[in-house]
């Protein structure tokens, strides 16, 4: 890294003596490798830090029954991972448990994913296949990717890129899973609309919309249930939960007089409304490609 001799030799006898007298490491000798994912699990339970991930890939482990399984398992992990990049794990396994079991109970997360699954039955390859699927639909959206969201695109973008609207993802995921092409397009302006409607004008309280959304989200994945369901039935459902939170117009009013705004809402809404009193030809239309110029 550019250091001379002596400076590199100096770092590294730091690190050998930050090694030596700052870390402590400890060898426990167990008789089968479930007893080492056990152990795993209960470093958790005394008050050591471990991620939500890693507890749950190691619940997944121990609990797959032969070595065959245990590989399935870590491969349809590793799939995950490597589709995520540097993007927040913790974040999805958050987004799609709320998108289809439920909200999150004070215990946490890893708590609610290993009870359900218990309670369930269902099988640790069941649900790494169940999470690597889901990933790639949740990556597809943070990406904005143009095969998968298609006409979707410029509004998921204006959630994801200029709103900061992370508590439609949920929503999104459920959406973009359950729903044809037309109404995942109609479910998405309806949740920009009121997000812009609620959060930046009327400024009502947050929570209350990540509530239905998360809501709306469930909604839509408990009519994908029923087999003679429709997407537009799962839509309606979903929009019917939306509709008990808009804000009145009167209310949209009174806060677009003290509005105040972040650079990237301006943005994104000046844009909106330019293109809303365009001609039909569009001459002066702006995209997300111009938008920031």
């Amino acid at each position: 890294n550019g250091l001379s001799t002596g400076e590199a030799v100096v770092r590294l006898t730091d690190i050998k003596d930050s090694l030596a007298t700052a870390v402590a490491m400890v060898a426990i000798e167990v008789a089968t490798e479930d007893d080492a994912y056990g152990i795993f699990e209960t470093l958790n339970d005394r008050g050591i830090r471990l991620s939500v991930p890693d507890l749950v890939l190691n619940y997944l482990m121990r609990n797959a029954p032969t070595k065959e399984k245990k590989k399935e398992v870590r491969d349809k992990w590793d799939a995950m991972l490597e589709r995520m990049g540097k993007r927040d794990i913790d974040a999805f396994l958050r987004h799609m448990w709320l998108s289809k079991y439920g909200d999150v109970k004070a215990r946490g997360l890893f708590a609610e994913i290993k009870t359900n699954l218990e309670a369930q039955k269902i099988s640790s390859l069941e649900f790494a296949s169940e999470c690597s699927d889901e990933c790639d639909t949740y990556s597809a959206i943070l990406e904005l990717s143009d095969t998968v969201l298609r006409k979707a695109k410029p509004h998921v973008a204006g959630l994801v890129k200029y709103l900061g609207a992370t508590s439609s993802y949920p929503l999104l995921l459920s959406g973009l899973r359950c729903l044809s092409e037309t109404d995942f397009e109609k479910l998405v302006k309806y949740t920009v609309d009121l997000f812009v409607r609620h959060s930046v004008f009327a400024n009502s309280n947050p929570s209350d919309l990540e509530t239905a959304f998360y809501k709306a989200a469930r909604a839509i994945r408990d009519r994908k249930k029923i087999a003679t369901s429709k997407s537009k039935d799962c839509l309606a459902d979903a929009q019917s939960v939306l509709a008990g939170i808009n804000p009145t117009n009167s209310q949209v009013q009174v806060g677009a007089a003290e509005l105040v705004l972040t650079r990237s809402k301006a943005l994104y809404l000046m844009a909106q409304l330019t293109n809303a009193m365009q001609s039909a030809t569009k001459e002066l239309a702006i995209d997300d490609a111009n938008l920031e110029h």
